[in-house]
């Protein structure tokens, strides 16, 4: 897990800025805190930083921080929430030697926040809080830290982590789905009945009958072949049979009852 940015802040806040280097019990410090006791840069009497660089050594110790609470949650086999979790790191950054047991990284992770209180307050002796007033507004800071944040799902390498399930309500809008281009439909012949046809062979020559007959053809296959191009498919073969002479005469004469 990683330290959040509001944890970062309260950090600052409760931390003095000193942009020179002064004496620090036994050890010499600058910055939001930084001591050279944490092994990182070092720094004399006397030395002055910029804000930037006090805020760069801030993140580069509670890099150092964070390994260590990373650390003893999976040796105390415990799990925070984001809130638990900038908690412990900034309270360890302050004050290491008062929270590293694992009673209270337990106590910390079971999330009853009487026990909590109870249990942080008591990481301060009283006399520090009569000698020092400003620790219990950082302790009331750590803790607010606490109930902030809900829980924080694992890096377990699921892709899908941080998605939220979606609400009762969620409608799912479709796809868009390119539509297939589709031939025109074929146009209906009409429809004869018996009647209408003998009327109409009656009444027509066959010469005129083949004549109509071939050019309806043509006119339906040019209209089926300009379907199956756009299709991508071979064209009907659109080779009209001529009409038979002796066929429309014997036709004829039956007609005629010779």
């Amino acid at each position: 897990m990683e330290i959040s940015q509001e944890a970062i802040e309260v950090i600052k806040a409760e931390e003095t800025l000193q942009l020179e280097a002064y004496q620090d019990g036994v050890s010499v410090s600058i910055g939001y805190g930084h001591s050279n006791l944490s092994g990182g840069e070092q720094f004399e009497l006397g030395d002055t930083i910029t804000e930037e660089k006090a805020e760069e050594l801030l993140i580069e110790d509670l890099k150092e921080t964070q390994r260590i609470v990373n650390q003893r949650m999976k040796n105390y086999g415990v799990t925070f929430t984001q809130g638990q979790y900038d908690a412990m790191v900034v309270g360890t950054y302050n004050r290491p030697e008062k929270l590293k047991s694992g009673k209270i990284y337990r106590v910390l992770s079971g999330g009853n926040m009487d026990d909590i209180t109870f249990s942080w307050m008591n990481t301060v002796s009283e006399k520090d809080k009569e000698k020092y007033p400003g620790l219990i507004k950082r302790l009331k800071a750590e803790l607010h830290l606490v109930s902030e944040t809900g829980k924080v799902i694992p890096d377990d390498g699921d892709p899908n982590r941080g998605i939220p399930a979606p609400s009762d309500t969620f409608e799912p809008m479709p796809l868009p789905v390119e539509q297939a281009e589709t031939a025109p439909p074929m146009p209906k012949a009409p429809f004869l009945i018996p009647s209408q046809m003998s009327q109409y062979t009656s009444q027509v020559p066959l010469a005129a009958q083949d004549k109509t007959y071939g050019r309806v053809r043509q006119m339906l296959e040019a209209q089926v072949n300009k379907q199956k191009k756009q299709a991508g498919q071979p064209p009907l073969n659109t080779t009209v049979p001529k009409p038979n002479l002796y066929e429309s005469l014997k036709e004829a004469l039956k007609l005629l009852g010779r």
